[in-house]
């Protein structure tokens, strides 16, 4: 190869690489240019999903924040009752332990809000009370009579016997309503000890005919909660002396046929 087919050949290849830097600098600068607005693109259809450097969604889901009161229930504590409460958050972490409980009756009238400095834990049913050493000093539905030593029926808070409803509030969140029945009648802290559930008279009579026992079926429903009871008293004194006065006349009756089948001409003649 001569000296000008060399500098021919040198000048070709020189001009072929300057034109493909010049191409890779164009295709570069586009895709520099195309870069952000497809990115744009993709993420104006929903700002909240992530887009990774391909170009692909990340599907993210967020959970909704709850919480879990399932777990209240009664409970007695020596013969004291309580609620016996838990809850549990769901898709969030509480910035505190504190919550609030809004207690209320079976008709939806509230009784007490009570806050509580843990999400487990006890507290006494409304109602009840126990003194420094935990022992139960009064139950709903009881008080002291003026003796000081024995029980009578309480109606001002039978009510409370009915079963109780909760919300709880753990910020941000509000819980459902929670429901908790009465303990029933026959546990050891239902009634002061040595006691009977306490009855309320409905029927105005003496002895009554008809009574009612709050809660006695831990159905919040206070239609079924009272019955009817054999009439005792007056009132079968007077059935007793009913059936006795009778019996007397039936006696009288018998008495007097068999004297008239005794007197002469009484009794048909036999020929």
């Amino acid at each position: 190869m001569n000296a000008s087919e060399t500098t021919e050949f040198t000048t070709a290849t020189a001009s072929g690489r300057w034109r493909r830097l010049q191409v890779g600098l164009l295709v570069g600068l586009a895709a520099a240019t195309m870069a952000p607005i497809a990115t744009h693109a993709q993420t104006s259809d929903d700002p909240a999903q992530p887009v990774t450097a391909g170009g692909d969604y990340v599907t993210t889901t967020v959970p909704q924040s709850s919480l879990d009161v399932s777990g209240f229930s009664p409970e007695c504590i020596r013969t004291a009752p309580f609620i016996r409460y838990a809850i549990v958050p769901r898709g969030f972490t509480p910035t505190s332990t504190q919550a609030t409980l809004d207690i209320k009756d079976r008709n939806g009238n509230l009784v007490r809000t009570q806050v509580v400095n843990s999400l487990s834990g006890t507290i006494t049913w409304p109602g009840a009370s126990v003194d420094s050493s935990g022992n139960a000093t009064d139950w709903p539905g009881w008080q002291r009579a003026n003796d000081g030593v024995s029980w009578i029926p309480d109606p001002t808070d039978a009510f409370l016997r009915e079963g109780l409803t909760i919300t709880v509030t753990v910020a941000p969140s509000v819980s459902p309503v929670a429901t908790v029945s009465y303990p029933a009648v026959t546990s050891p802290c239902a009634n002061p000890p040595g006691t009977s559930p306490p009855t309320t008279t409905v029927s105005g009579q003496s002895p009554p005919t008809i009574v009612c026992v709050p809660g006695q079926n831990n159905d919040r429903n206070p239609a079924d909660d009272c019955v009817e009871l054999p009439r005792t008293g007056g009132n079968g004194s007077g059935n007793t002396m009913l059936i006795a006065a009778a019996a007397l006349l039936a006696g009288l009756l018998f008495l007097t046929a068999a004297r008239r089948r005794r007197e002469p001409g009484s009794s048909p003649s036999i020929s």
